[in-house]
């Protein structure tokens, strides 16, 4: 009785099994809490061999627990034991432990949220204006004959362009218009050399570089007045600013993007790179082409040089050829006439042969030859055919059904005229016929047995 109250009341209430409440929870905080930015105090970092962080970020009330996964902490500098950051992501529940947490997508040093917010309004401002519209991207030409390339003189990117060009054997050529490229006074000197590179009147392309650094070292590229000259250079612009992971308003503007300034080389010069294989291949079948040529010229030299014969010795073979074809006429003429003679001889010989006398004789001998031959053979022939016929007559009459009856055997019929062969093919009352020799008689099947 007291088993059957528990099931009964339990089976009313909504119990909820462990895991089944933690997944019902996360799914709750990521849907309200899908990006949230935090900041606060590293309290603890711990970096397993996953490469995952897994960090606890306080302040003067609180604690909360952290995890950035290897593919986005990636993009960001390690902080360290009380370092103020900003961070941004969505709130989680780790359900084997029932831990609440914040899953990072970004992690900055807490005095560069100035920048990412100026940031931000900045690029939605010419979002709006339409500075990024692909409507206005200029066609990179796919070989440049002259680069304007805009960094510092003694920067990184510079060896990295540079090296890439040498590495590849580009023939056309580069014009460097150095600036600085972090600064408060990097803006207006990227301008400037920007309009230099422009003024330019072969320059095919403008490369737009610098290497790697911090976000607030970058910033200088997320000037409005740079990304506006960019917008409005008549040059294709190429930015390549940073590592892969780094974007900047120019990286929007530009008419391309490229991850690093090597990458932006190597697709700079990718038609180049693409066109020497099949360059060289060209050139080695025209190579070919041609020591096929000379080859077939020379054989070709060496047999006219053999048909080039003197006058005199073009004349004797001349004469030799007609004394060839005289002598080839006159056999053929004799041949000719003995073939006809041999054919006259046979026709005389067919005339005696087919004459009608002779004819008429042996057609007289071989009618005389078959009527003696058939006075001798028709009697034989009449003879032996009568003995066969009445041998045939007398096995007739031994098989005869007629002879067995005339023995005094009579034939049962059935009523569909069918030789009565077994009992089981009559029934009572049934009607059979008795053929006998000289006639029939009708019969009614009174009872049937057969014989043990």
């Amino acid at each position: 009785m007291m088993l059957s109250n528990s099931i009964s009341n339990e089976s009313i209430r909504a119990v909820h099994s462990v895991s089944e409440l933690c997944s019902k929870t996360r799914a709750v905080l990521e849907e309200k809490f899908a990006n949230l930015w935090v900041a606060g105090e590293v309290a603890s970092i711990t970096t397993p061999a996953s490469g995952h962080w897994y960090l606890s970020l306080k302040d003067d009330k609180a604690q909360l627990r952290c995890v950035m996964f290897k593919n986005a902490n990636a993009r960001c500098a390690k902080p360290k034991i009380g370092d103020e950051v900003l961070v941004s992501g969505r709130f989680s529940l780790y359900e084997a432990r029932g831990d609440l947490q914040l899953i990072l997508n970004h992690l900055e040093p807490r005095g560069a949220g100035a920048l990412h917010k100026k940031f931000e309004e900045l690029k939605k401002k010419l979002l709006d204006e339409g500075l990024f519209a692909a409507e206005f991207k200029k066609e990179i030409p796919r070989f440049p004959k002259h680069i304007a390339l805009i960094t510092s003189a003694s920067g990184a990117a510079l060896k990295d362009i540079l090296a890439v060009f040498e590495r590849h054997n580009y023939a056309g050529r580069l014009s460097i218009f150095p600036s600085h490229v972090q600064g408060d006074t990097a803006p207006d000197q990227l301008i400037s050399a920007l309009k230099q590179a422009e003024a330019v009147s072969d320059v095919d392309l403008i490369l737009l570089s610098r290497g790697g650094g911090s976000y607030e070292d970058l910033f200088c590229f997320n000037d409005e007045g740079l990304a506006r000259a960019i917008h409005a250079a008549e040059k294709p612009v190429i930015s390549a600013i940073g590592h892969e992971v780094d974007t900047t308003i120019c990286d929007f503007v530009a008419d391309m993007r490229s991850a690093t300034p090597t990458a932006a080389a190597e697709q700079i010069l990718r038609s180049y790179i693409d066109l020497k294989p099949e360059l060289n291949r060209l050139l080695n079948q025209l190579n070919q082409a041609l020591l096929n040529q000379l080859s077939g010229q020379g054989l070709e030299l060496e047999r006219l040089q053999r048909r080039l014969q003197s006058p005199l010795h073009q004349l004797e073979n001349h004469q030799q050829k007609i004394d060839r074809l005289q002598e080839t006429q006159k056999l053929l003429i004799q041949g000719k006439l003995q073939n006809l003679t041999h054919h006259l001889e046979l026709l005389c010989q067919r005339h005696q042969v087919q004459s009608p006398t002779l004819l008429a004789e042996r057609a007289t001998k071989r009618v005389n030859e078959a009527s003696s031959k058939l006075g001798r053979l028709g009697p034989e022939m009449i003879s032996t055919r009568q003995g066969a016929f009445f041998q045939l007559s007398r096995h007739l009459e031994a098989v005869s059904p007629m002879a067995v009856l005339n023995r005094g055997y009579s034939v049962l019929l059935t009523k569909d005229r069918q030789a009565l062969r077994s009992i089981d093919q009559a029934k009572k009352s049934d009607k059979l016929t008795a053929l006998v020799a000289d006639g029939s008689v009708e019969l009614e099947v009174l009872e049937t047995k057969k014989s043990d």
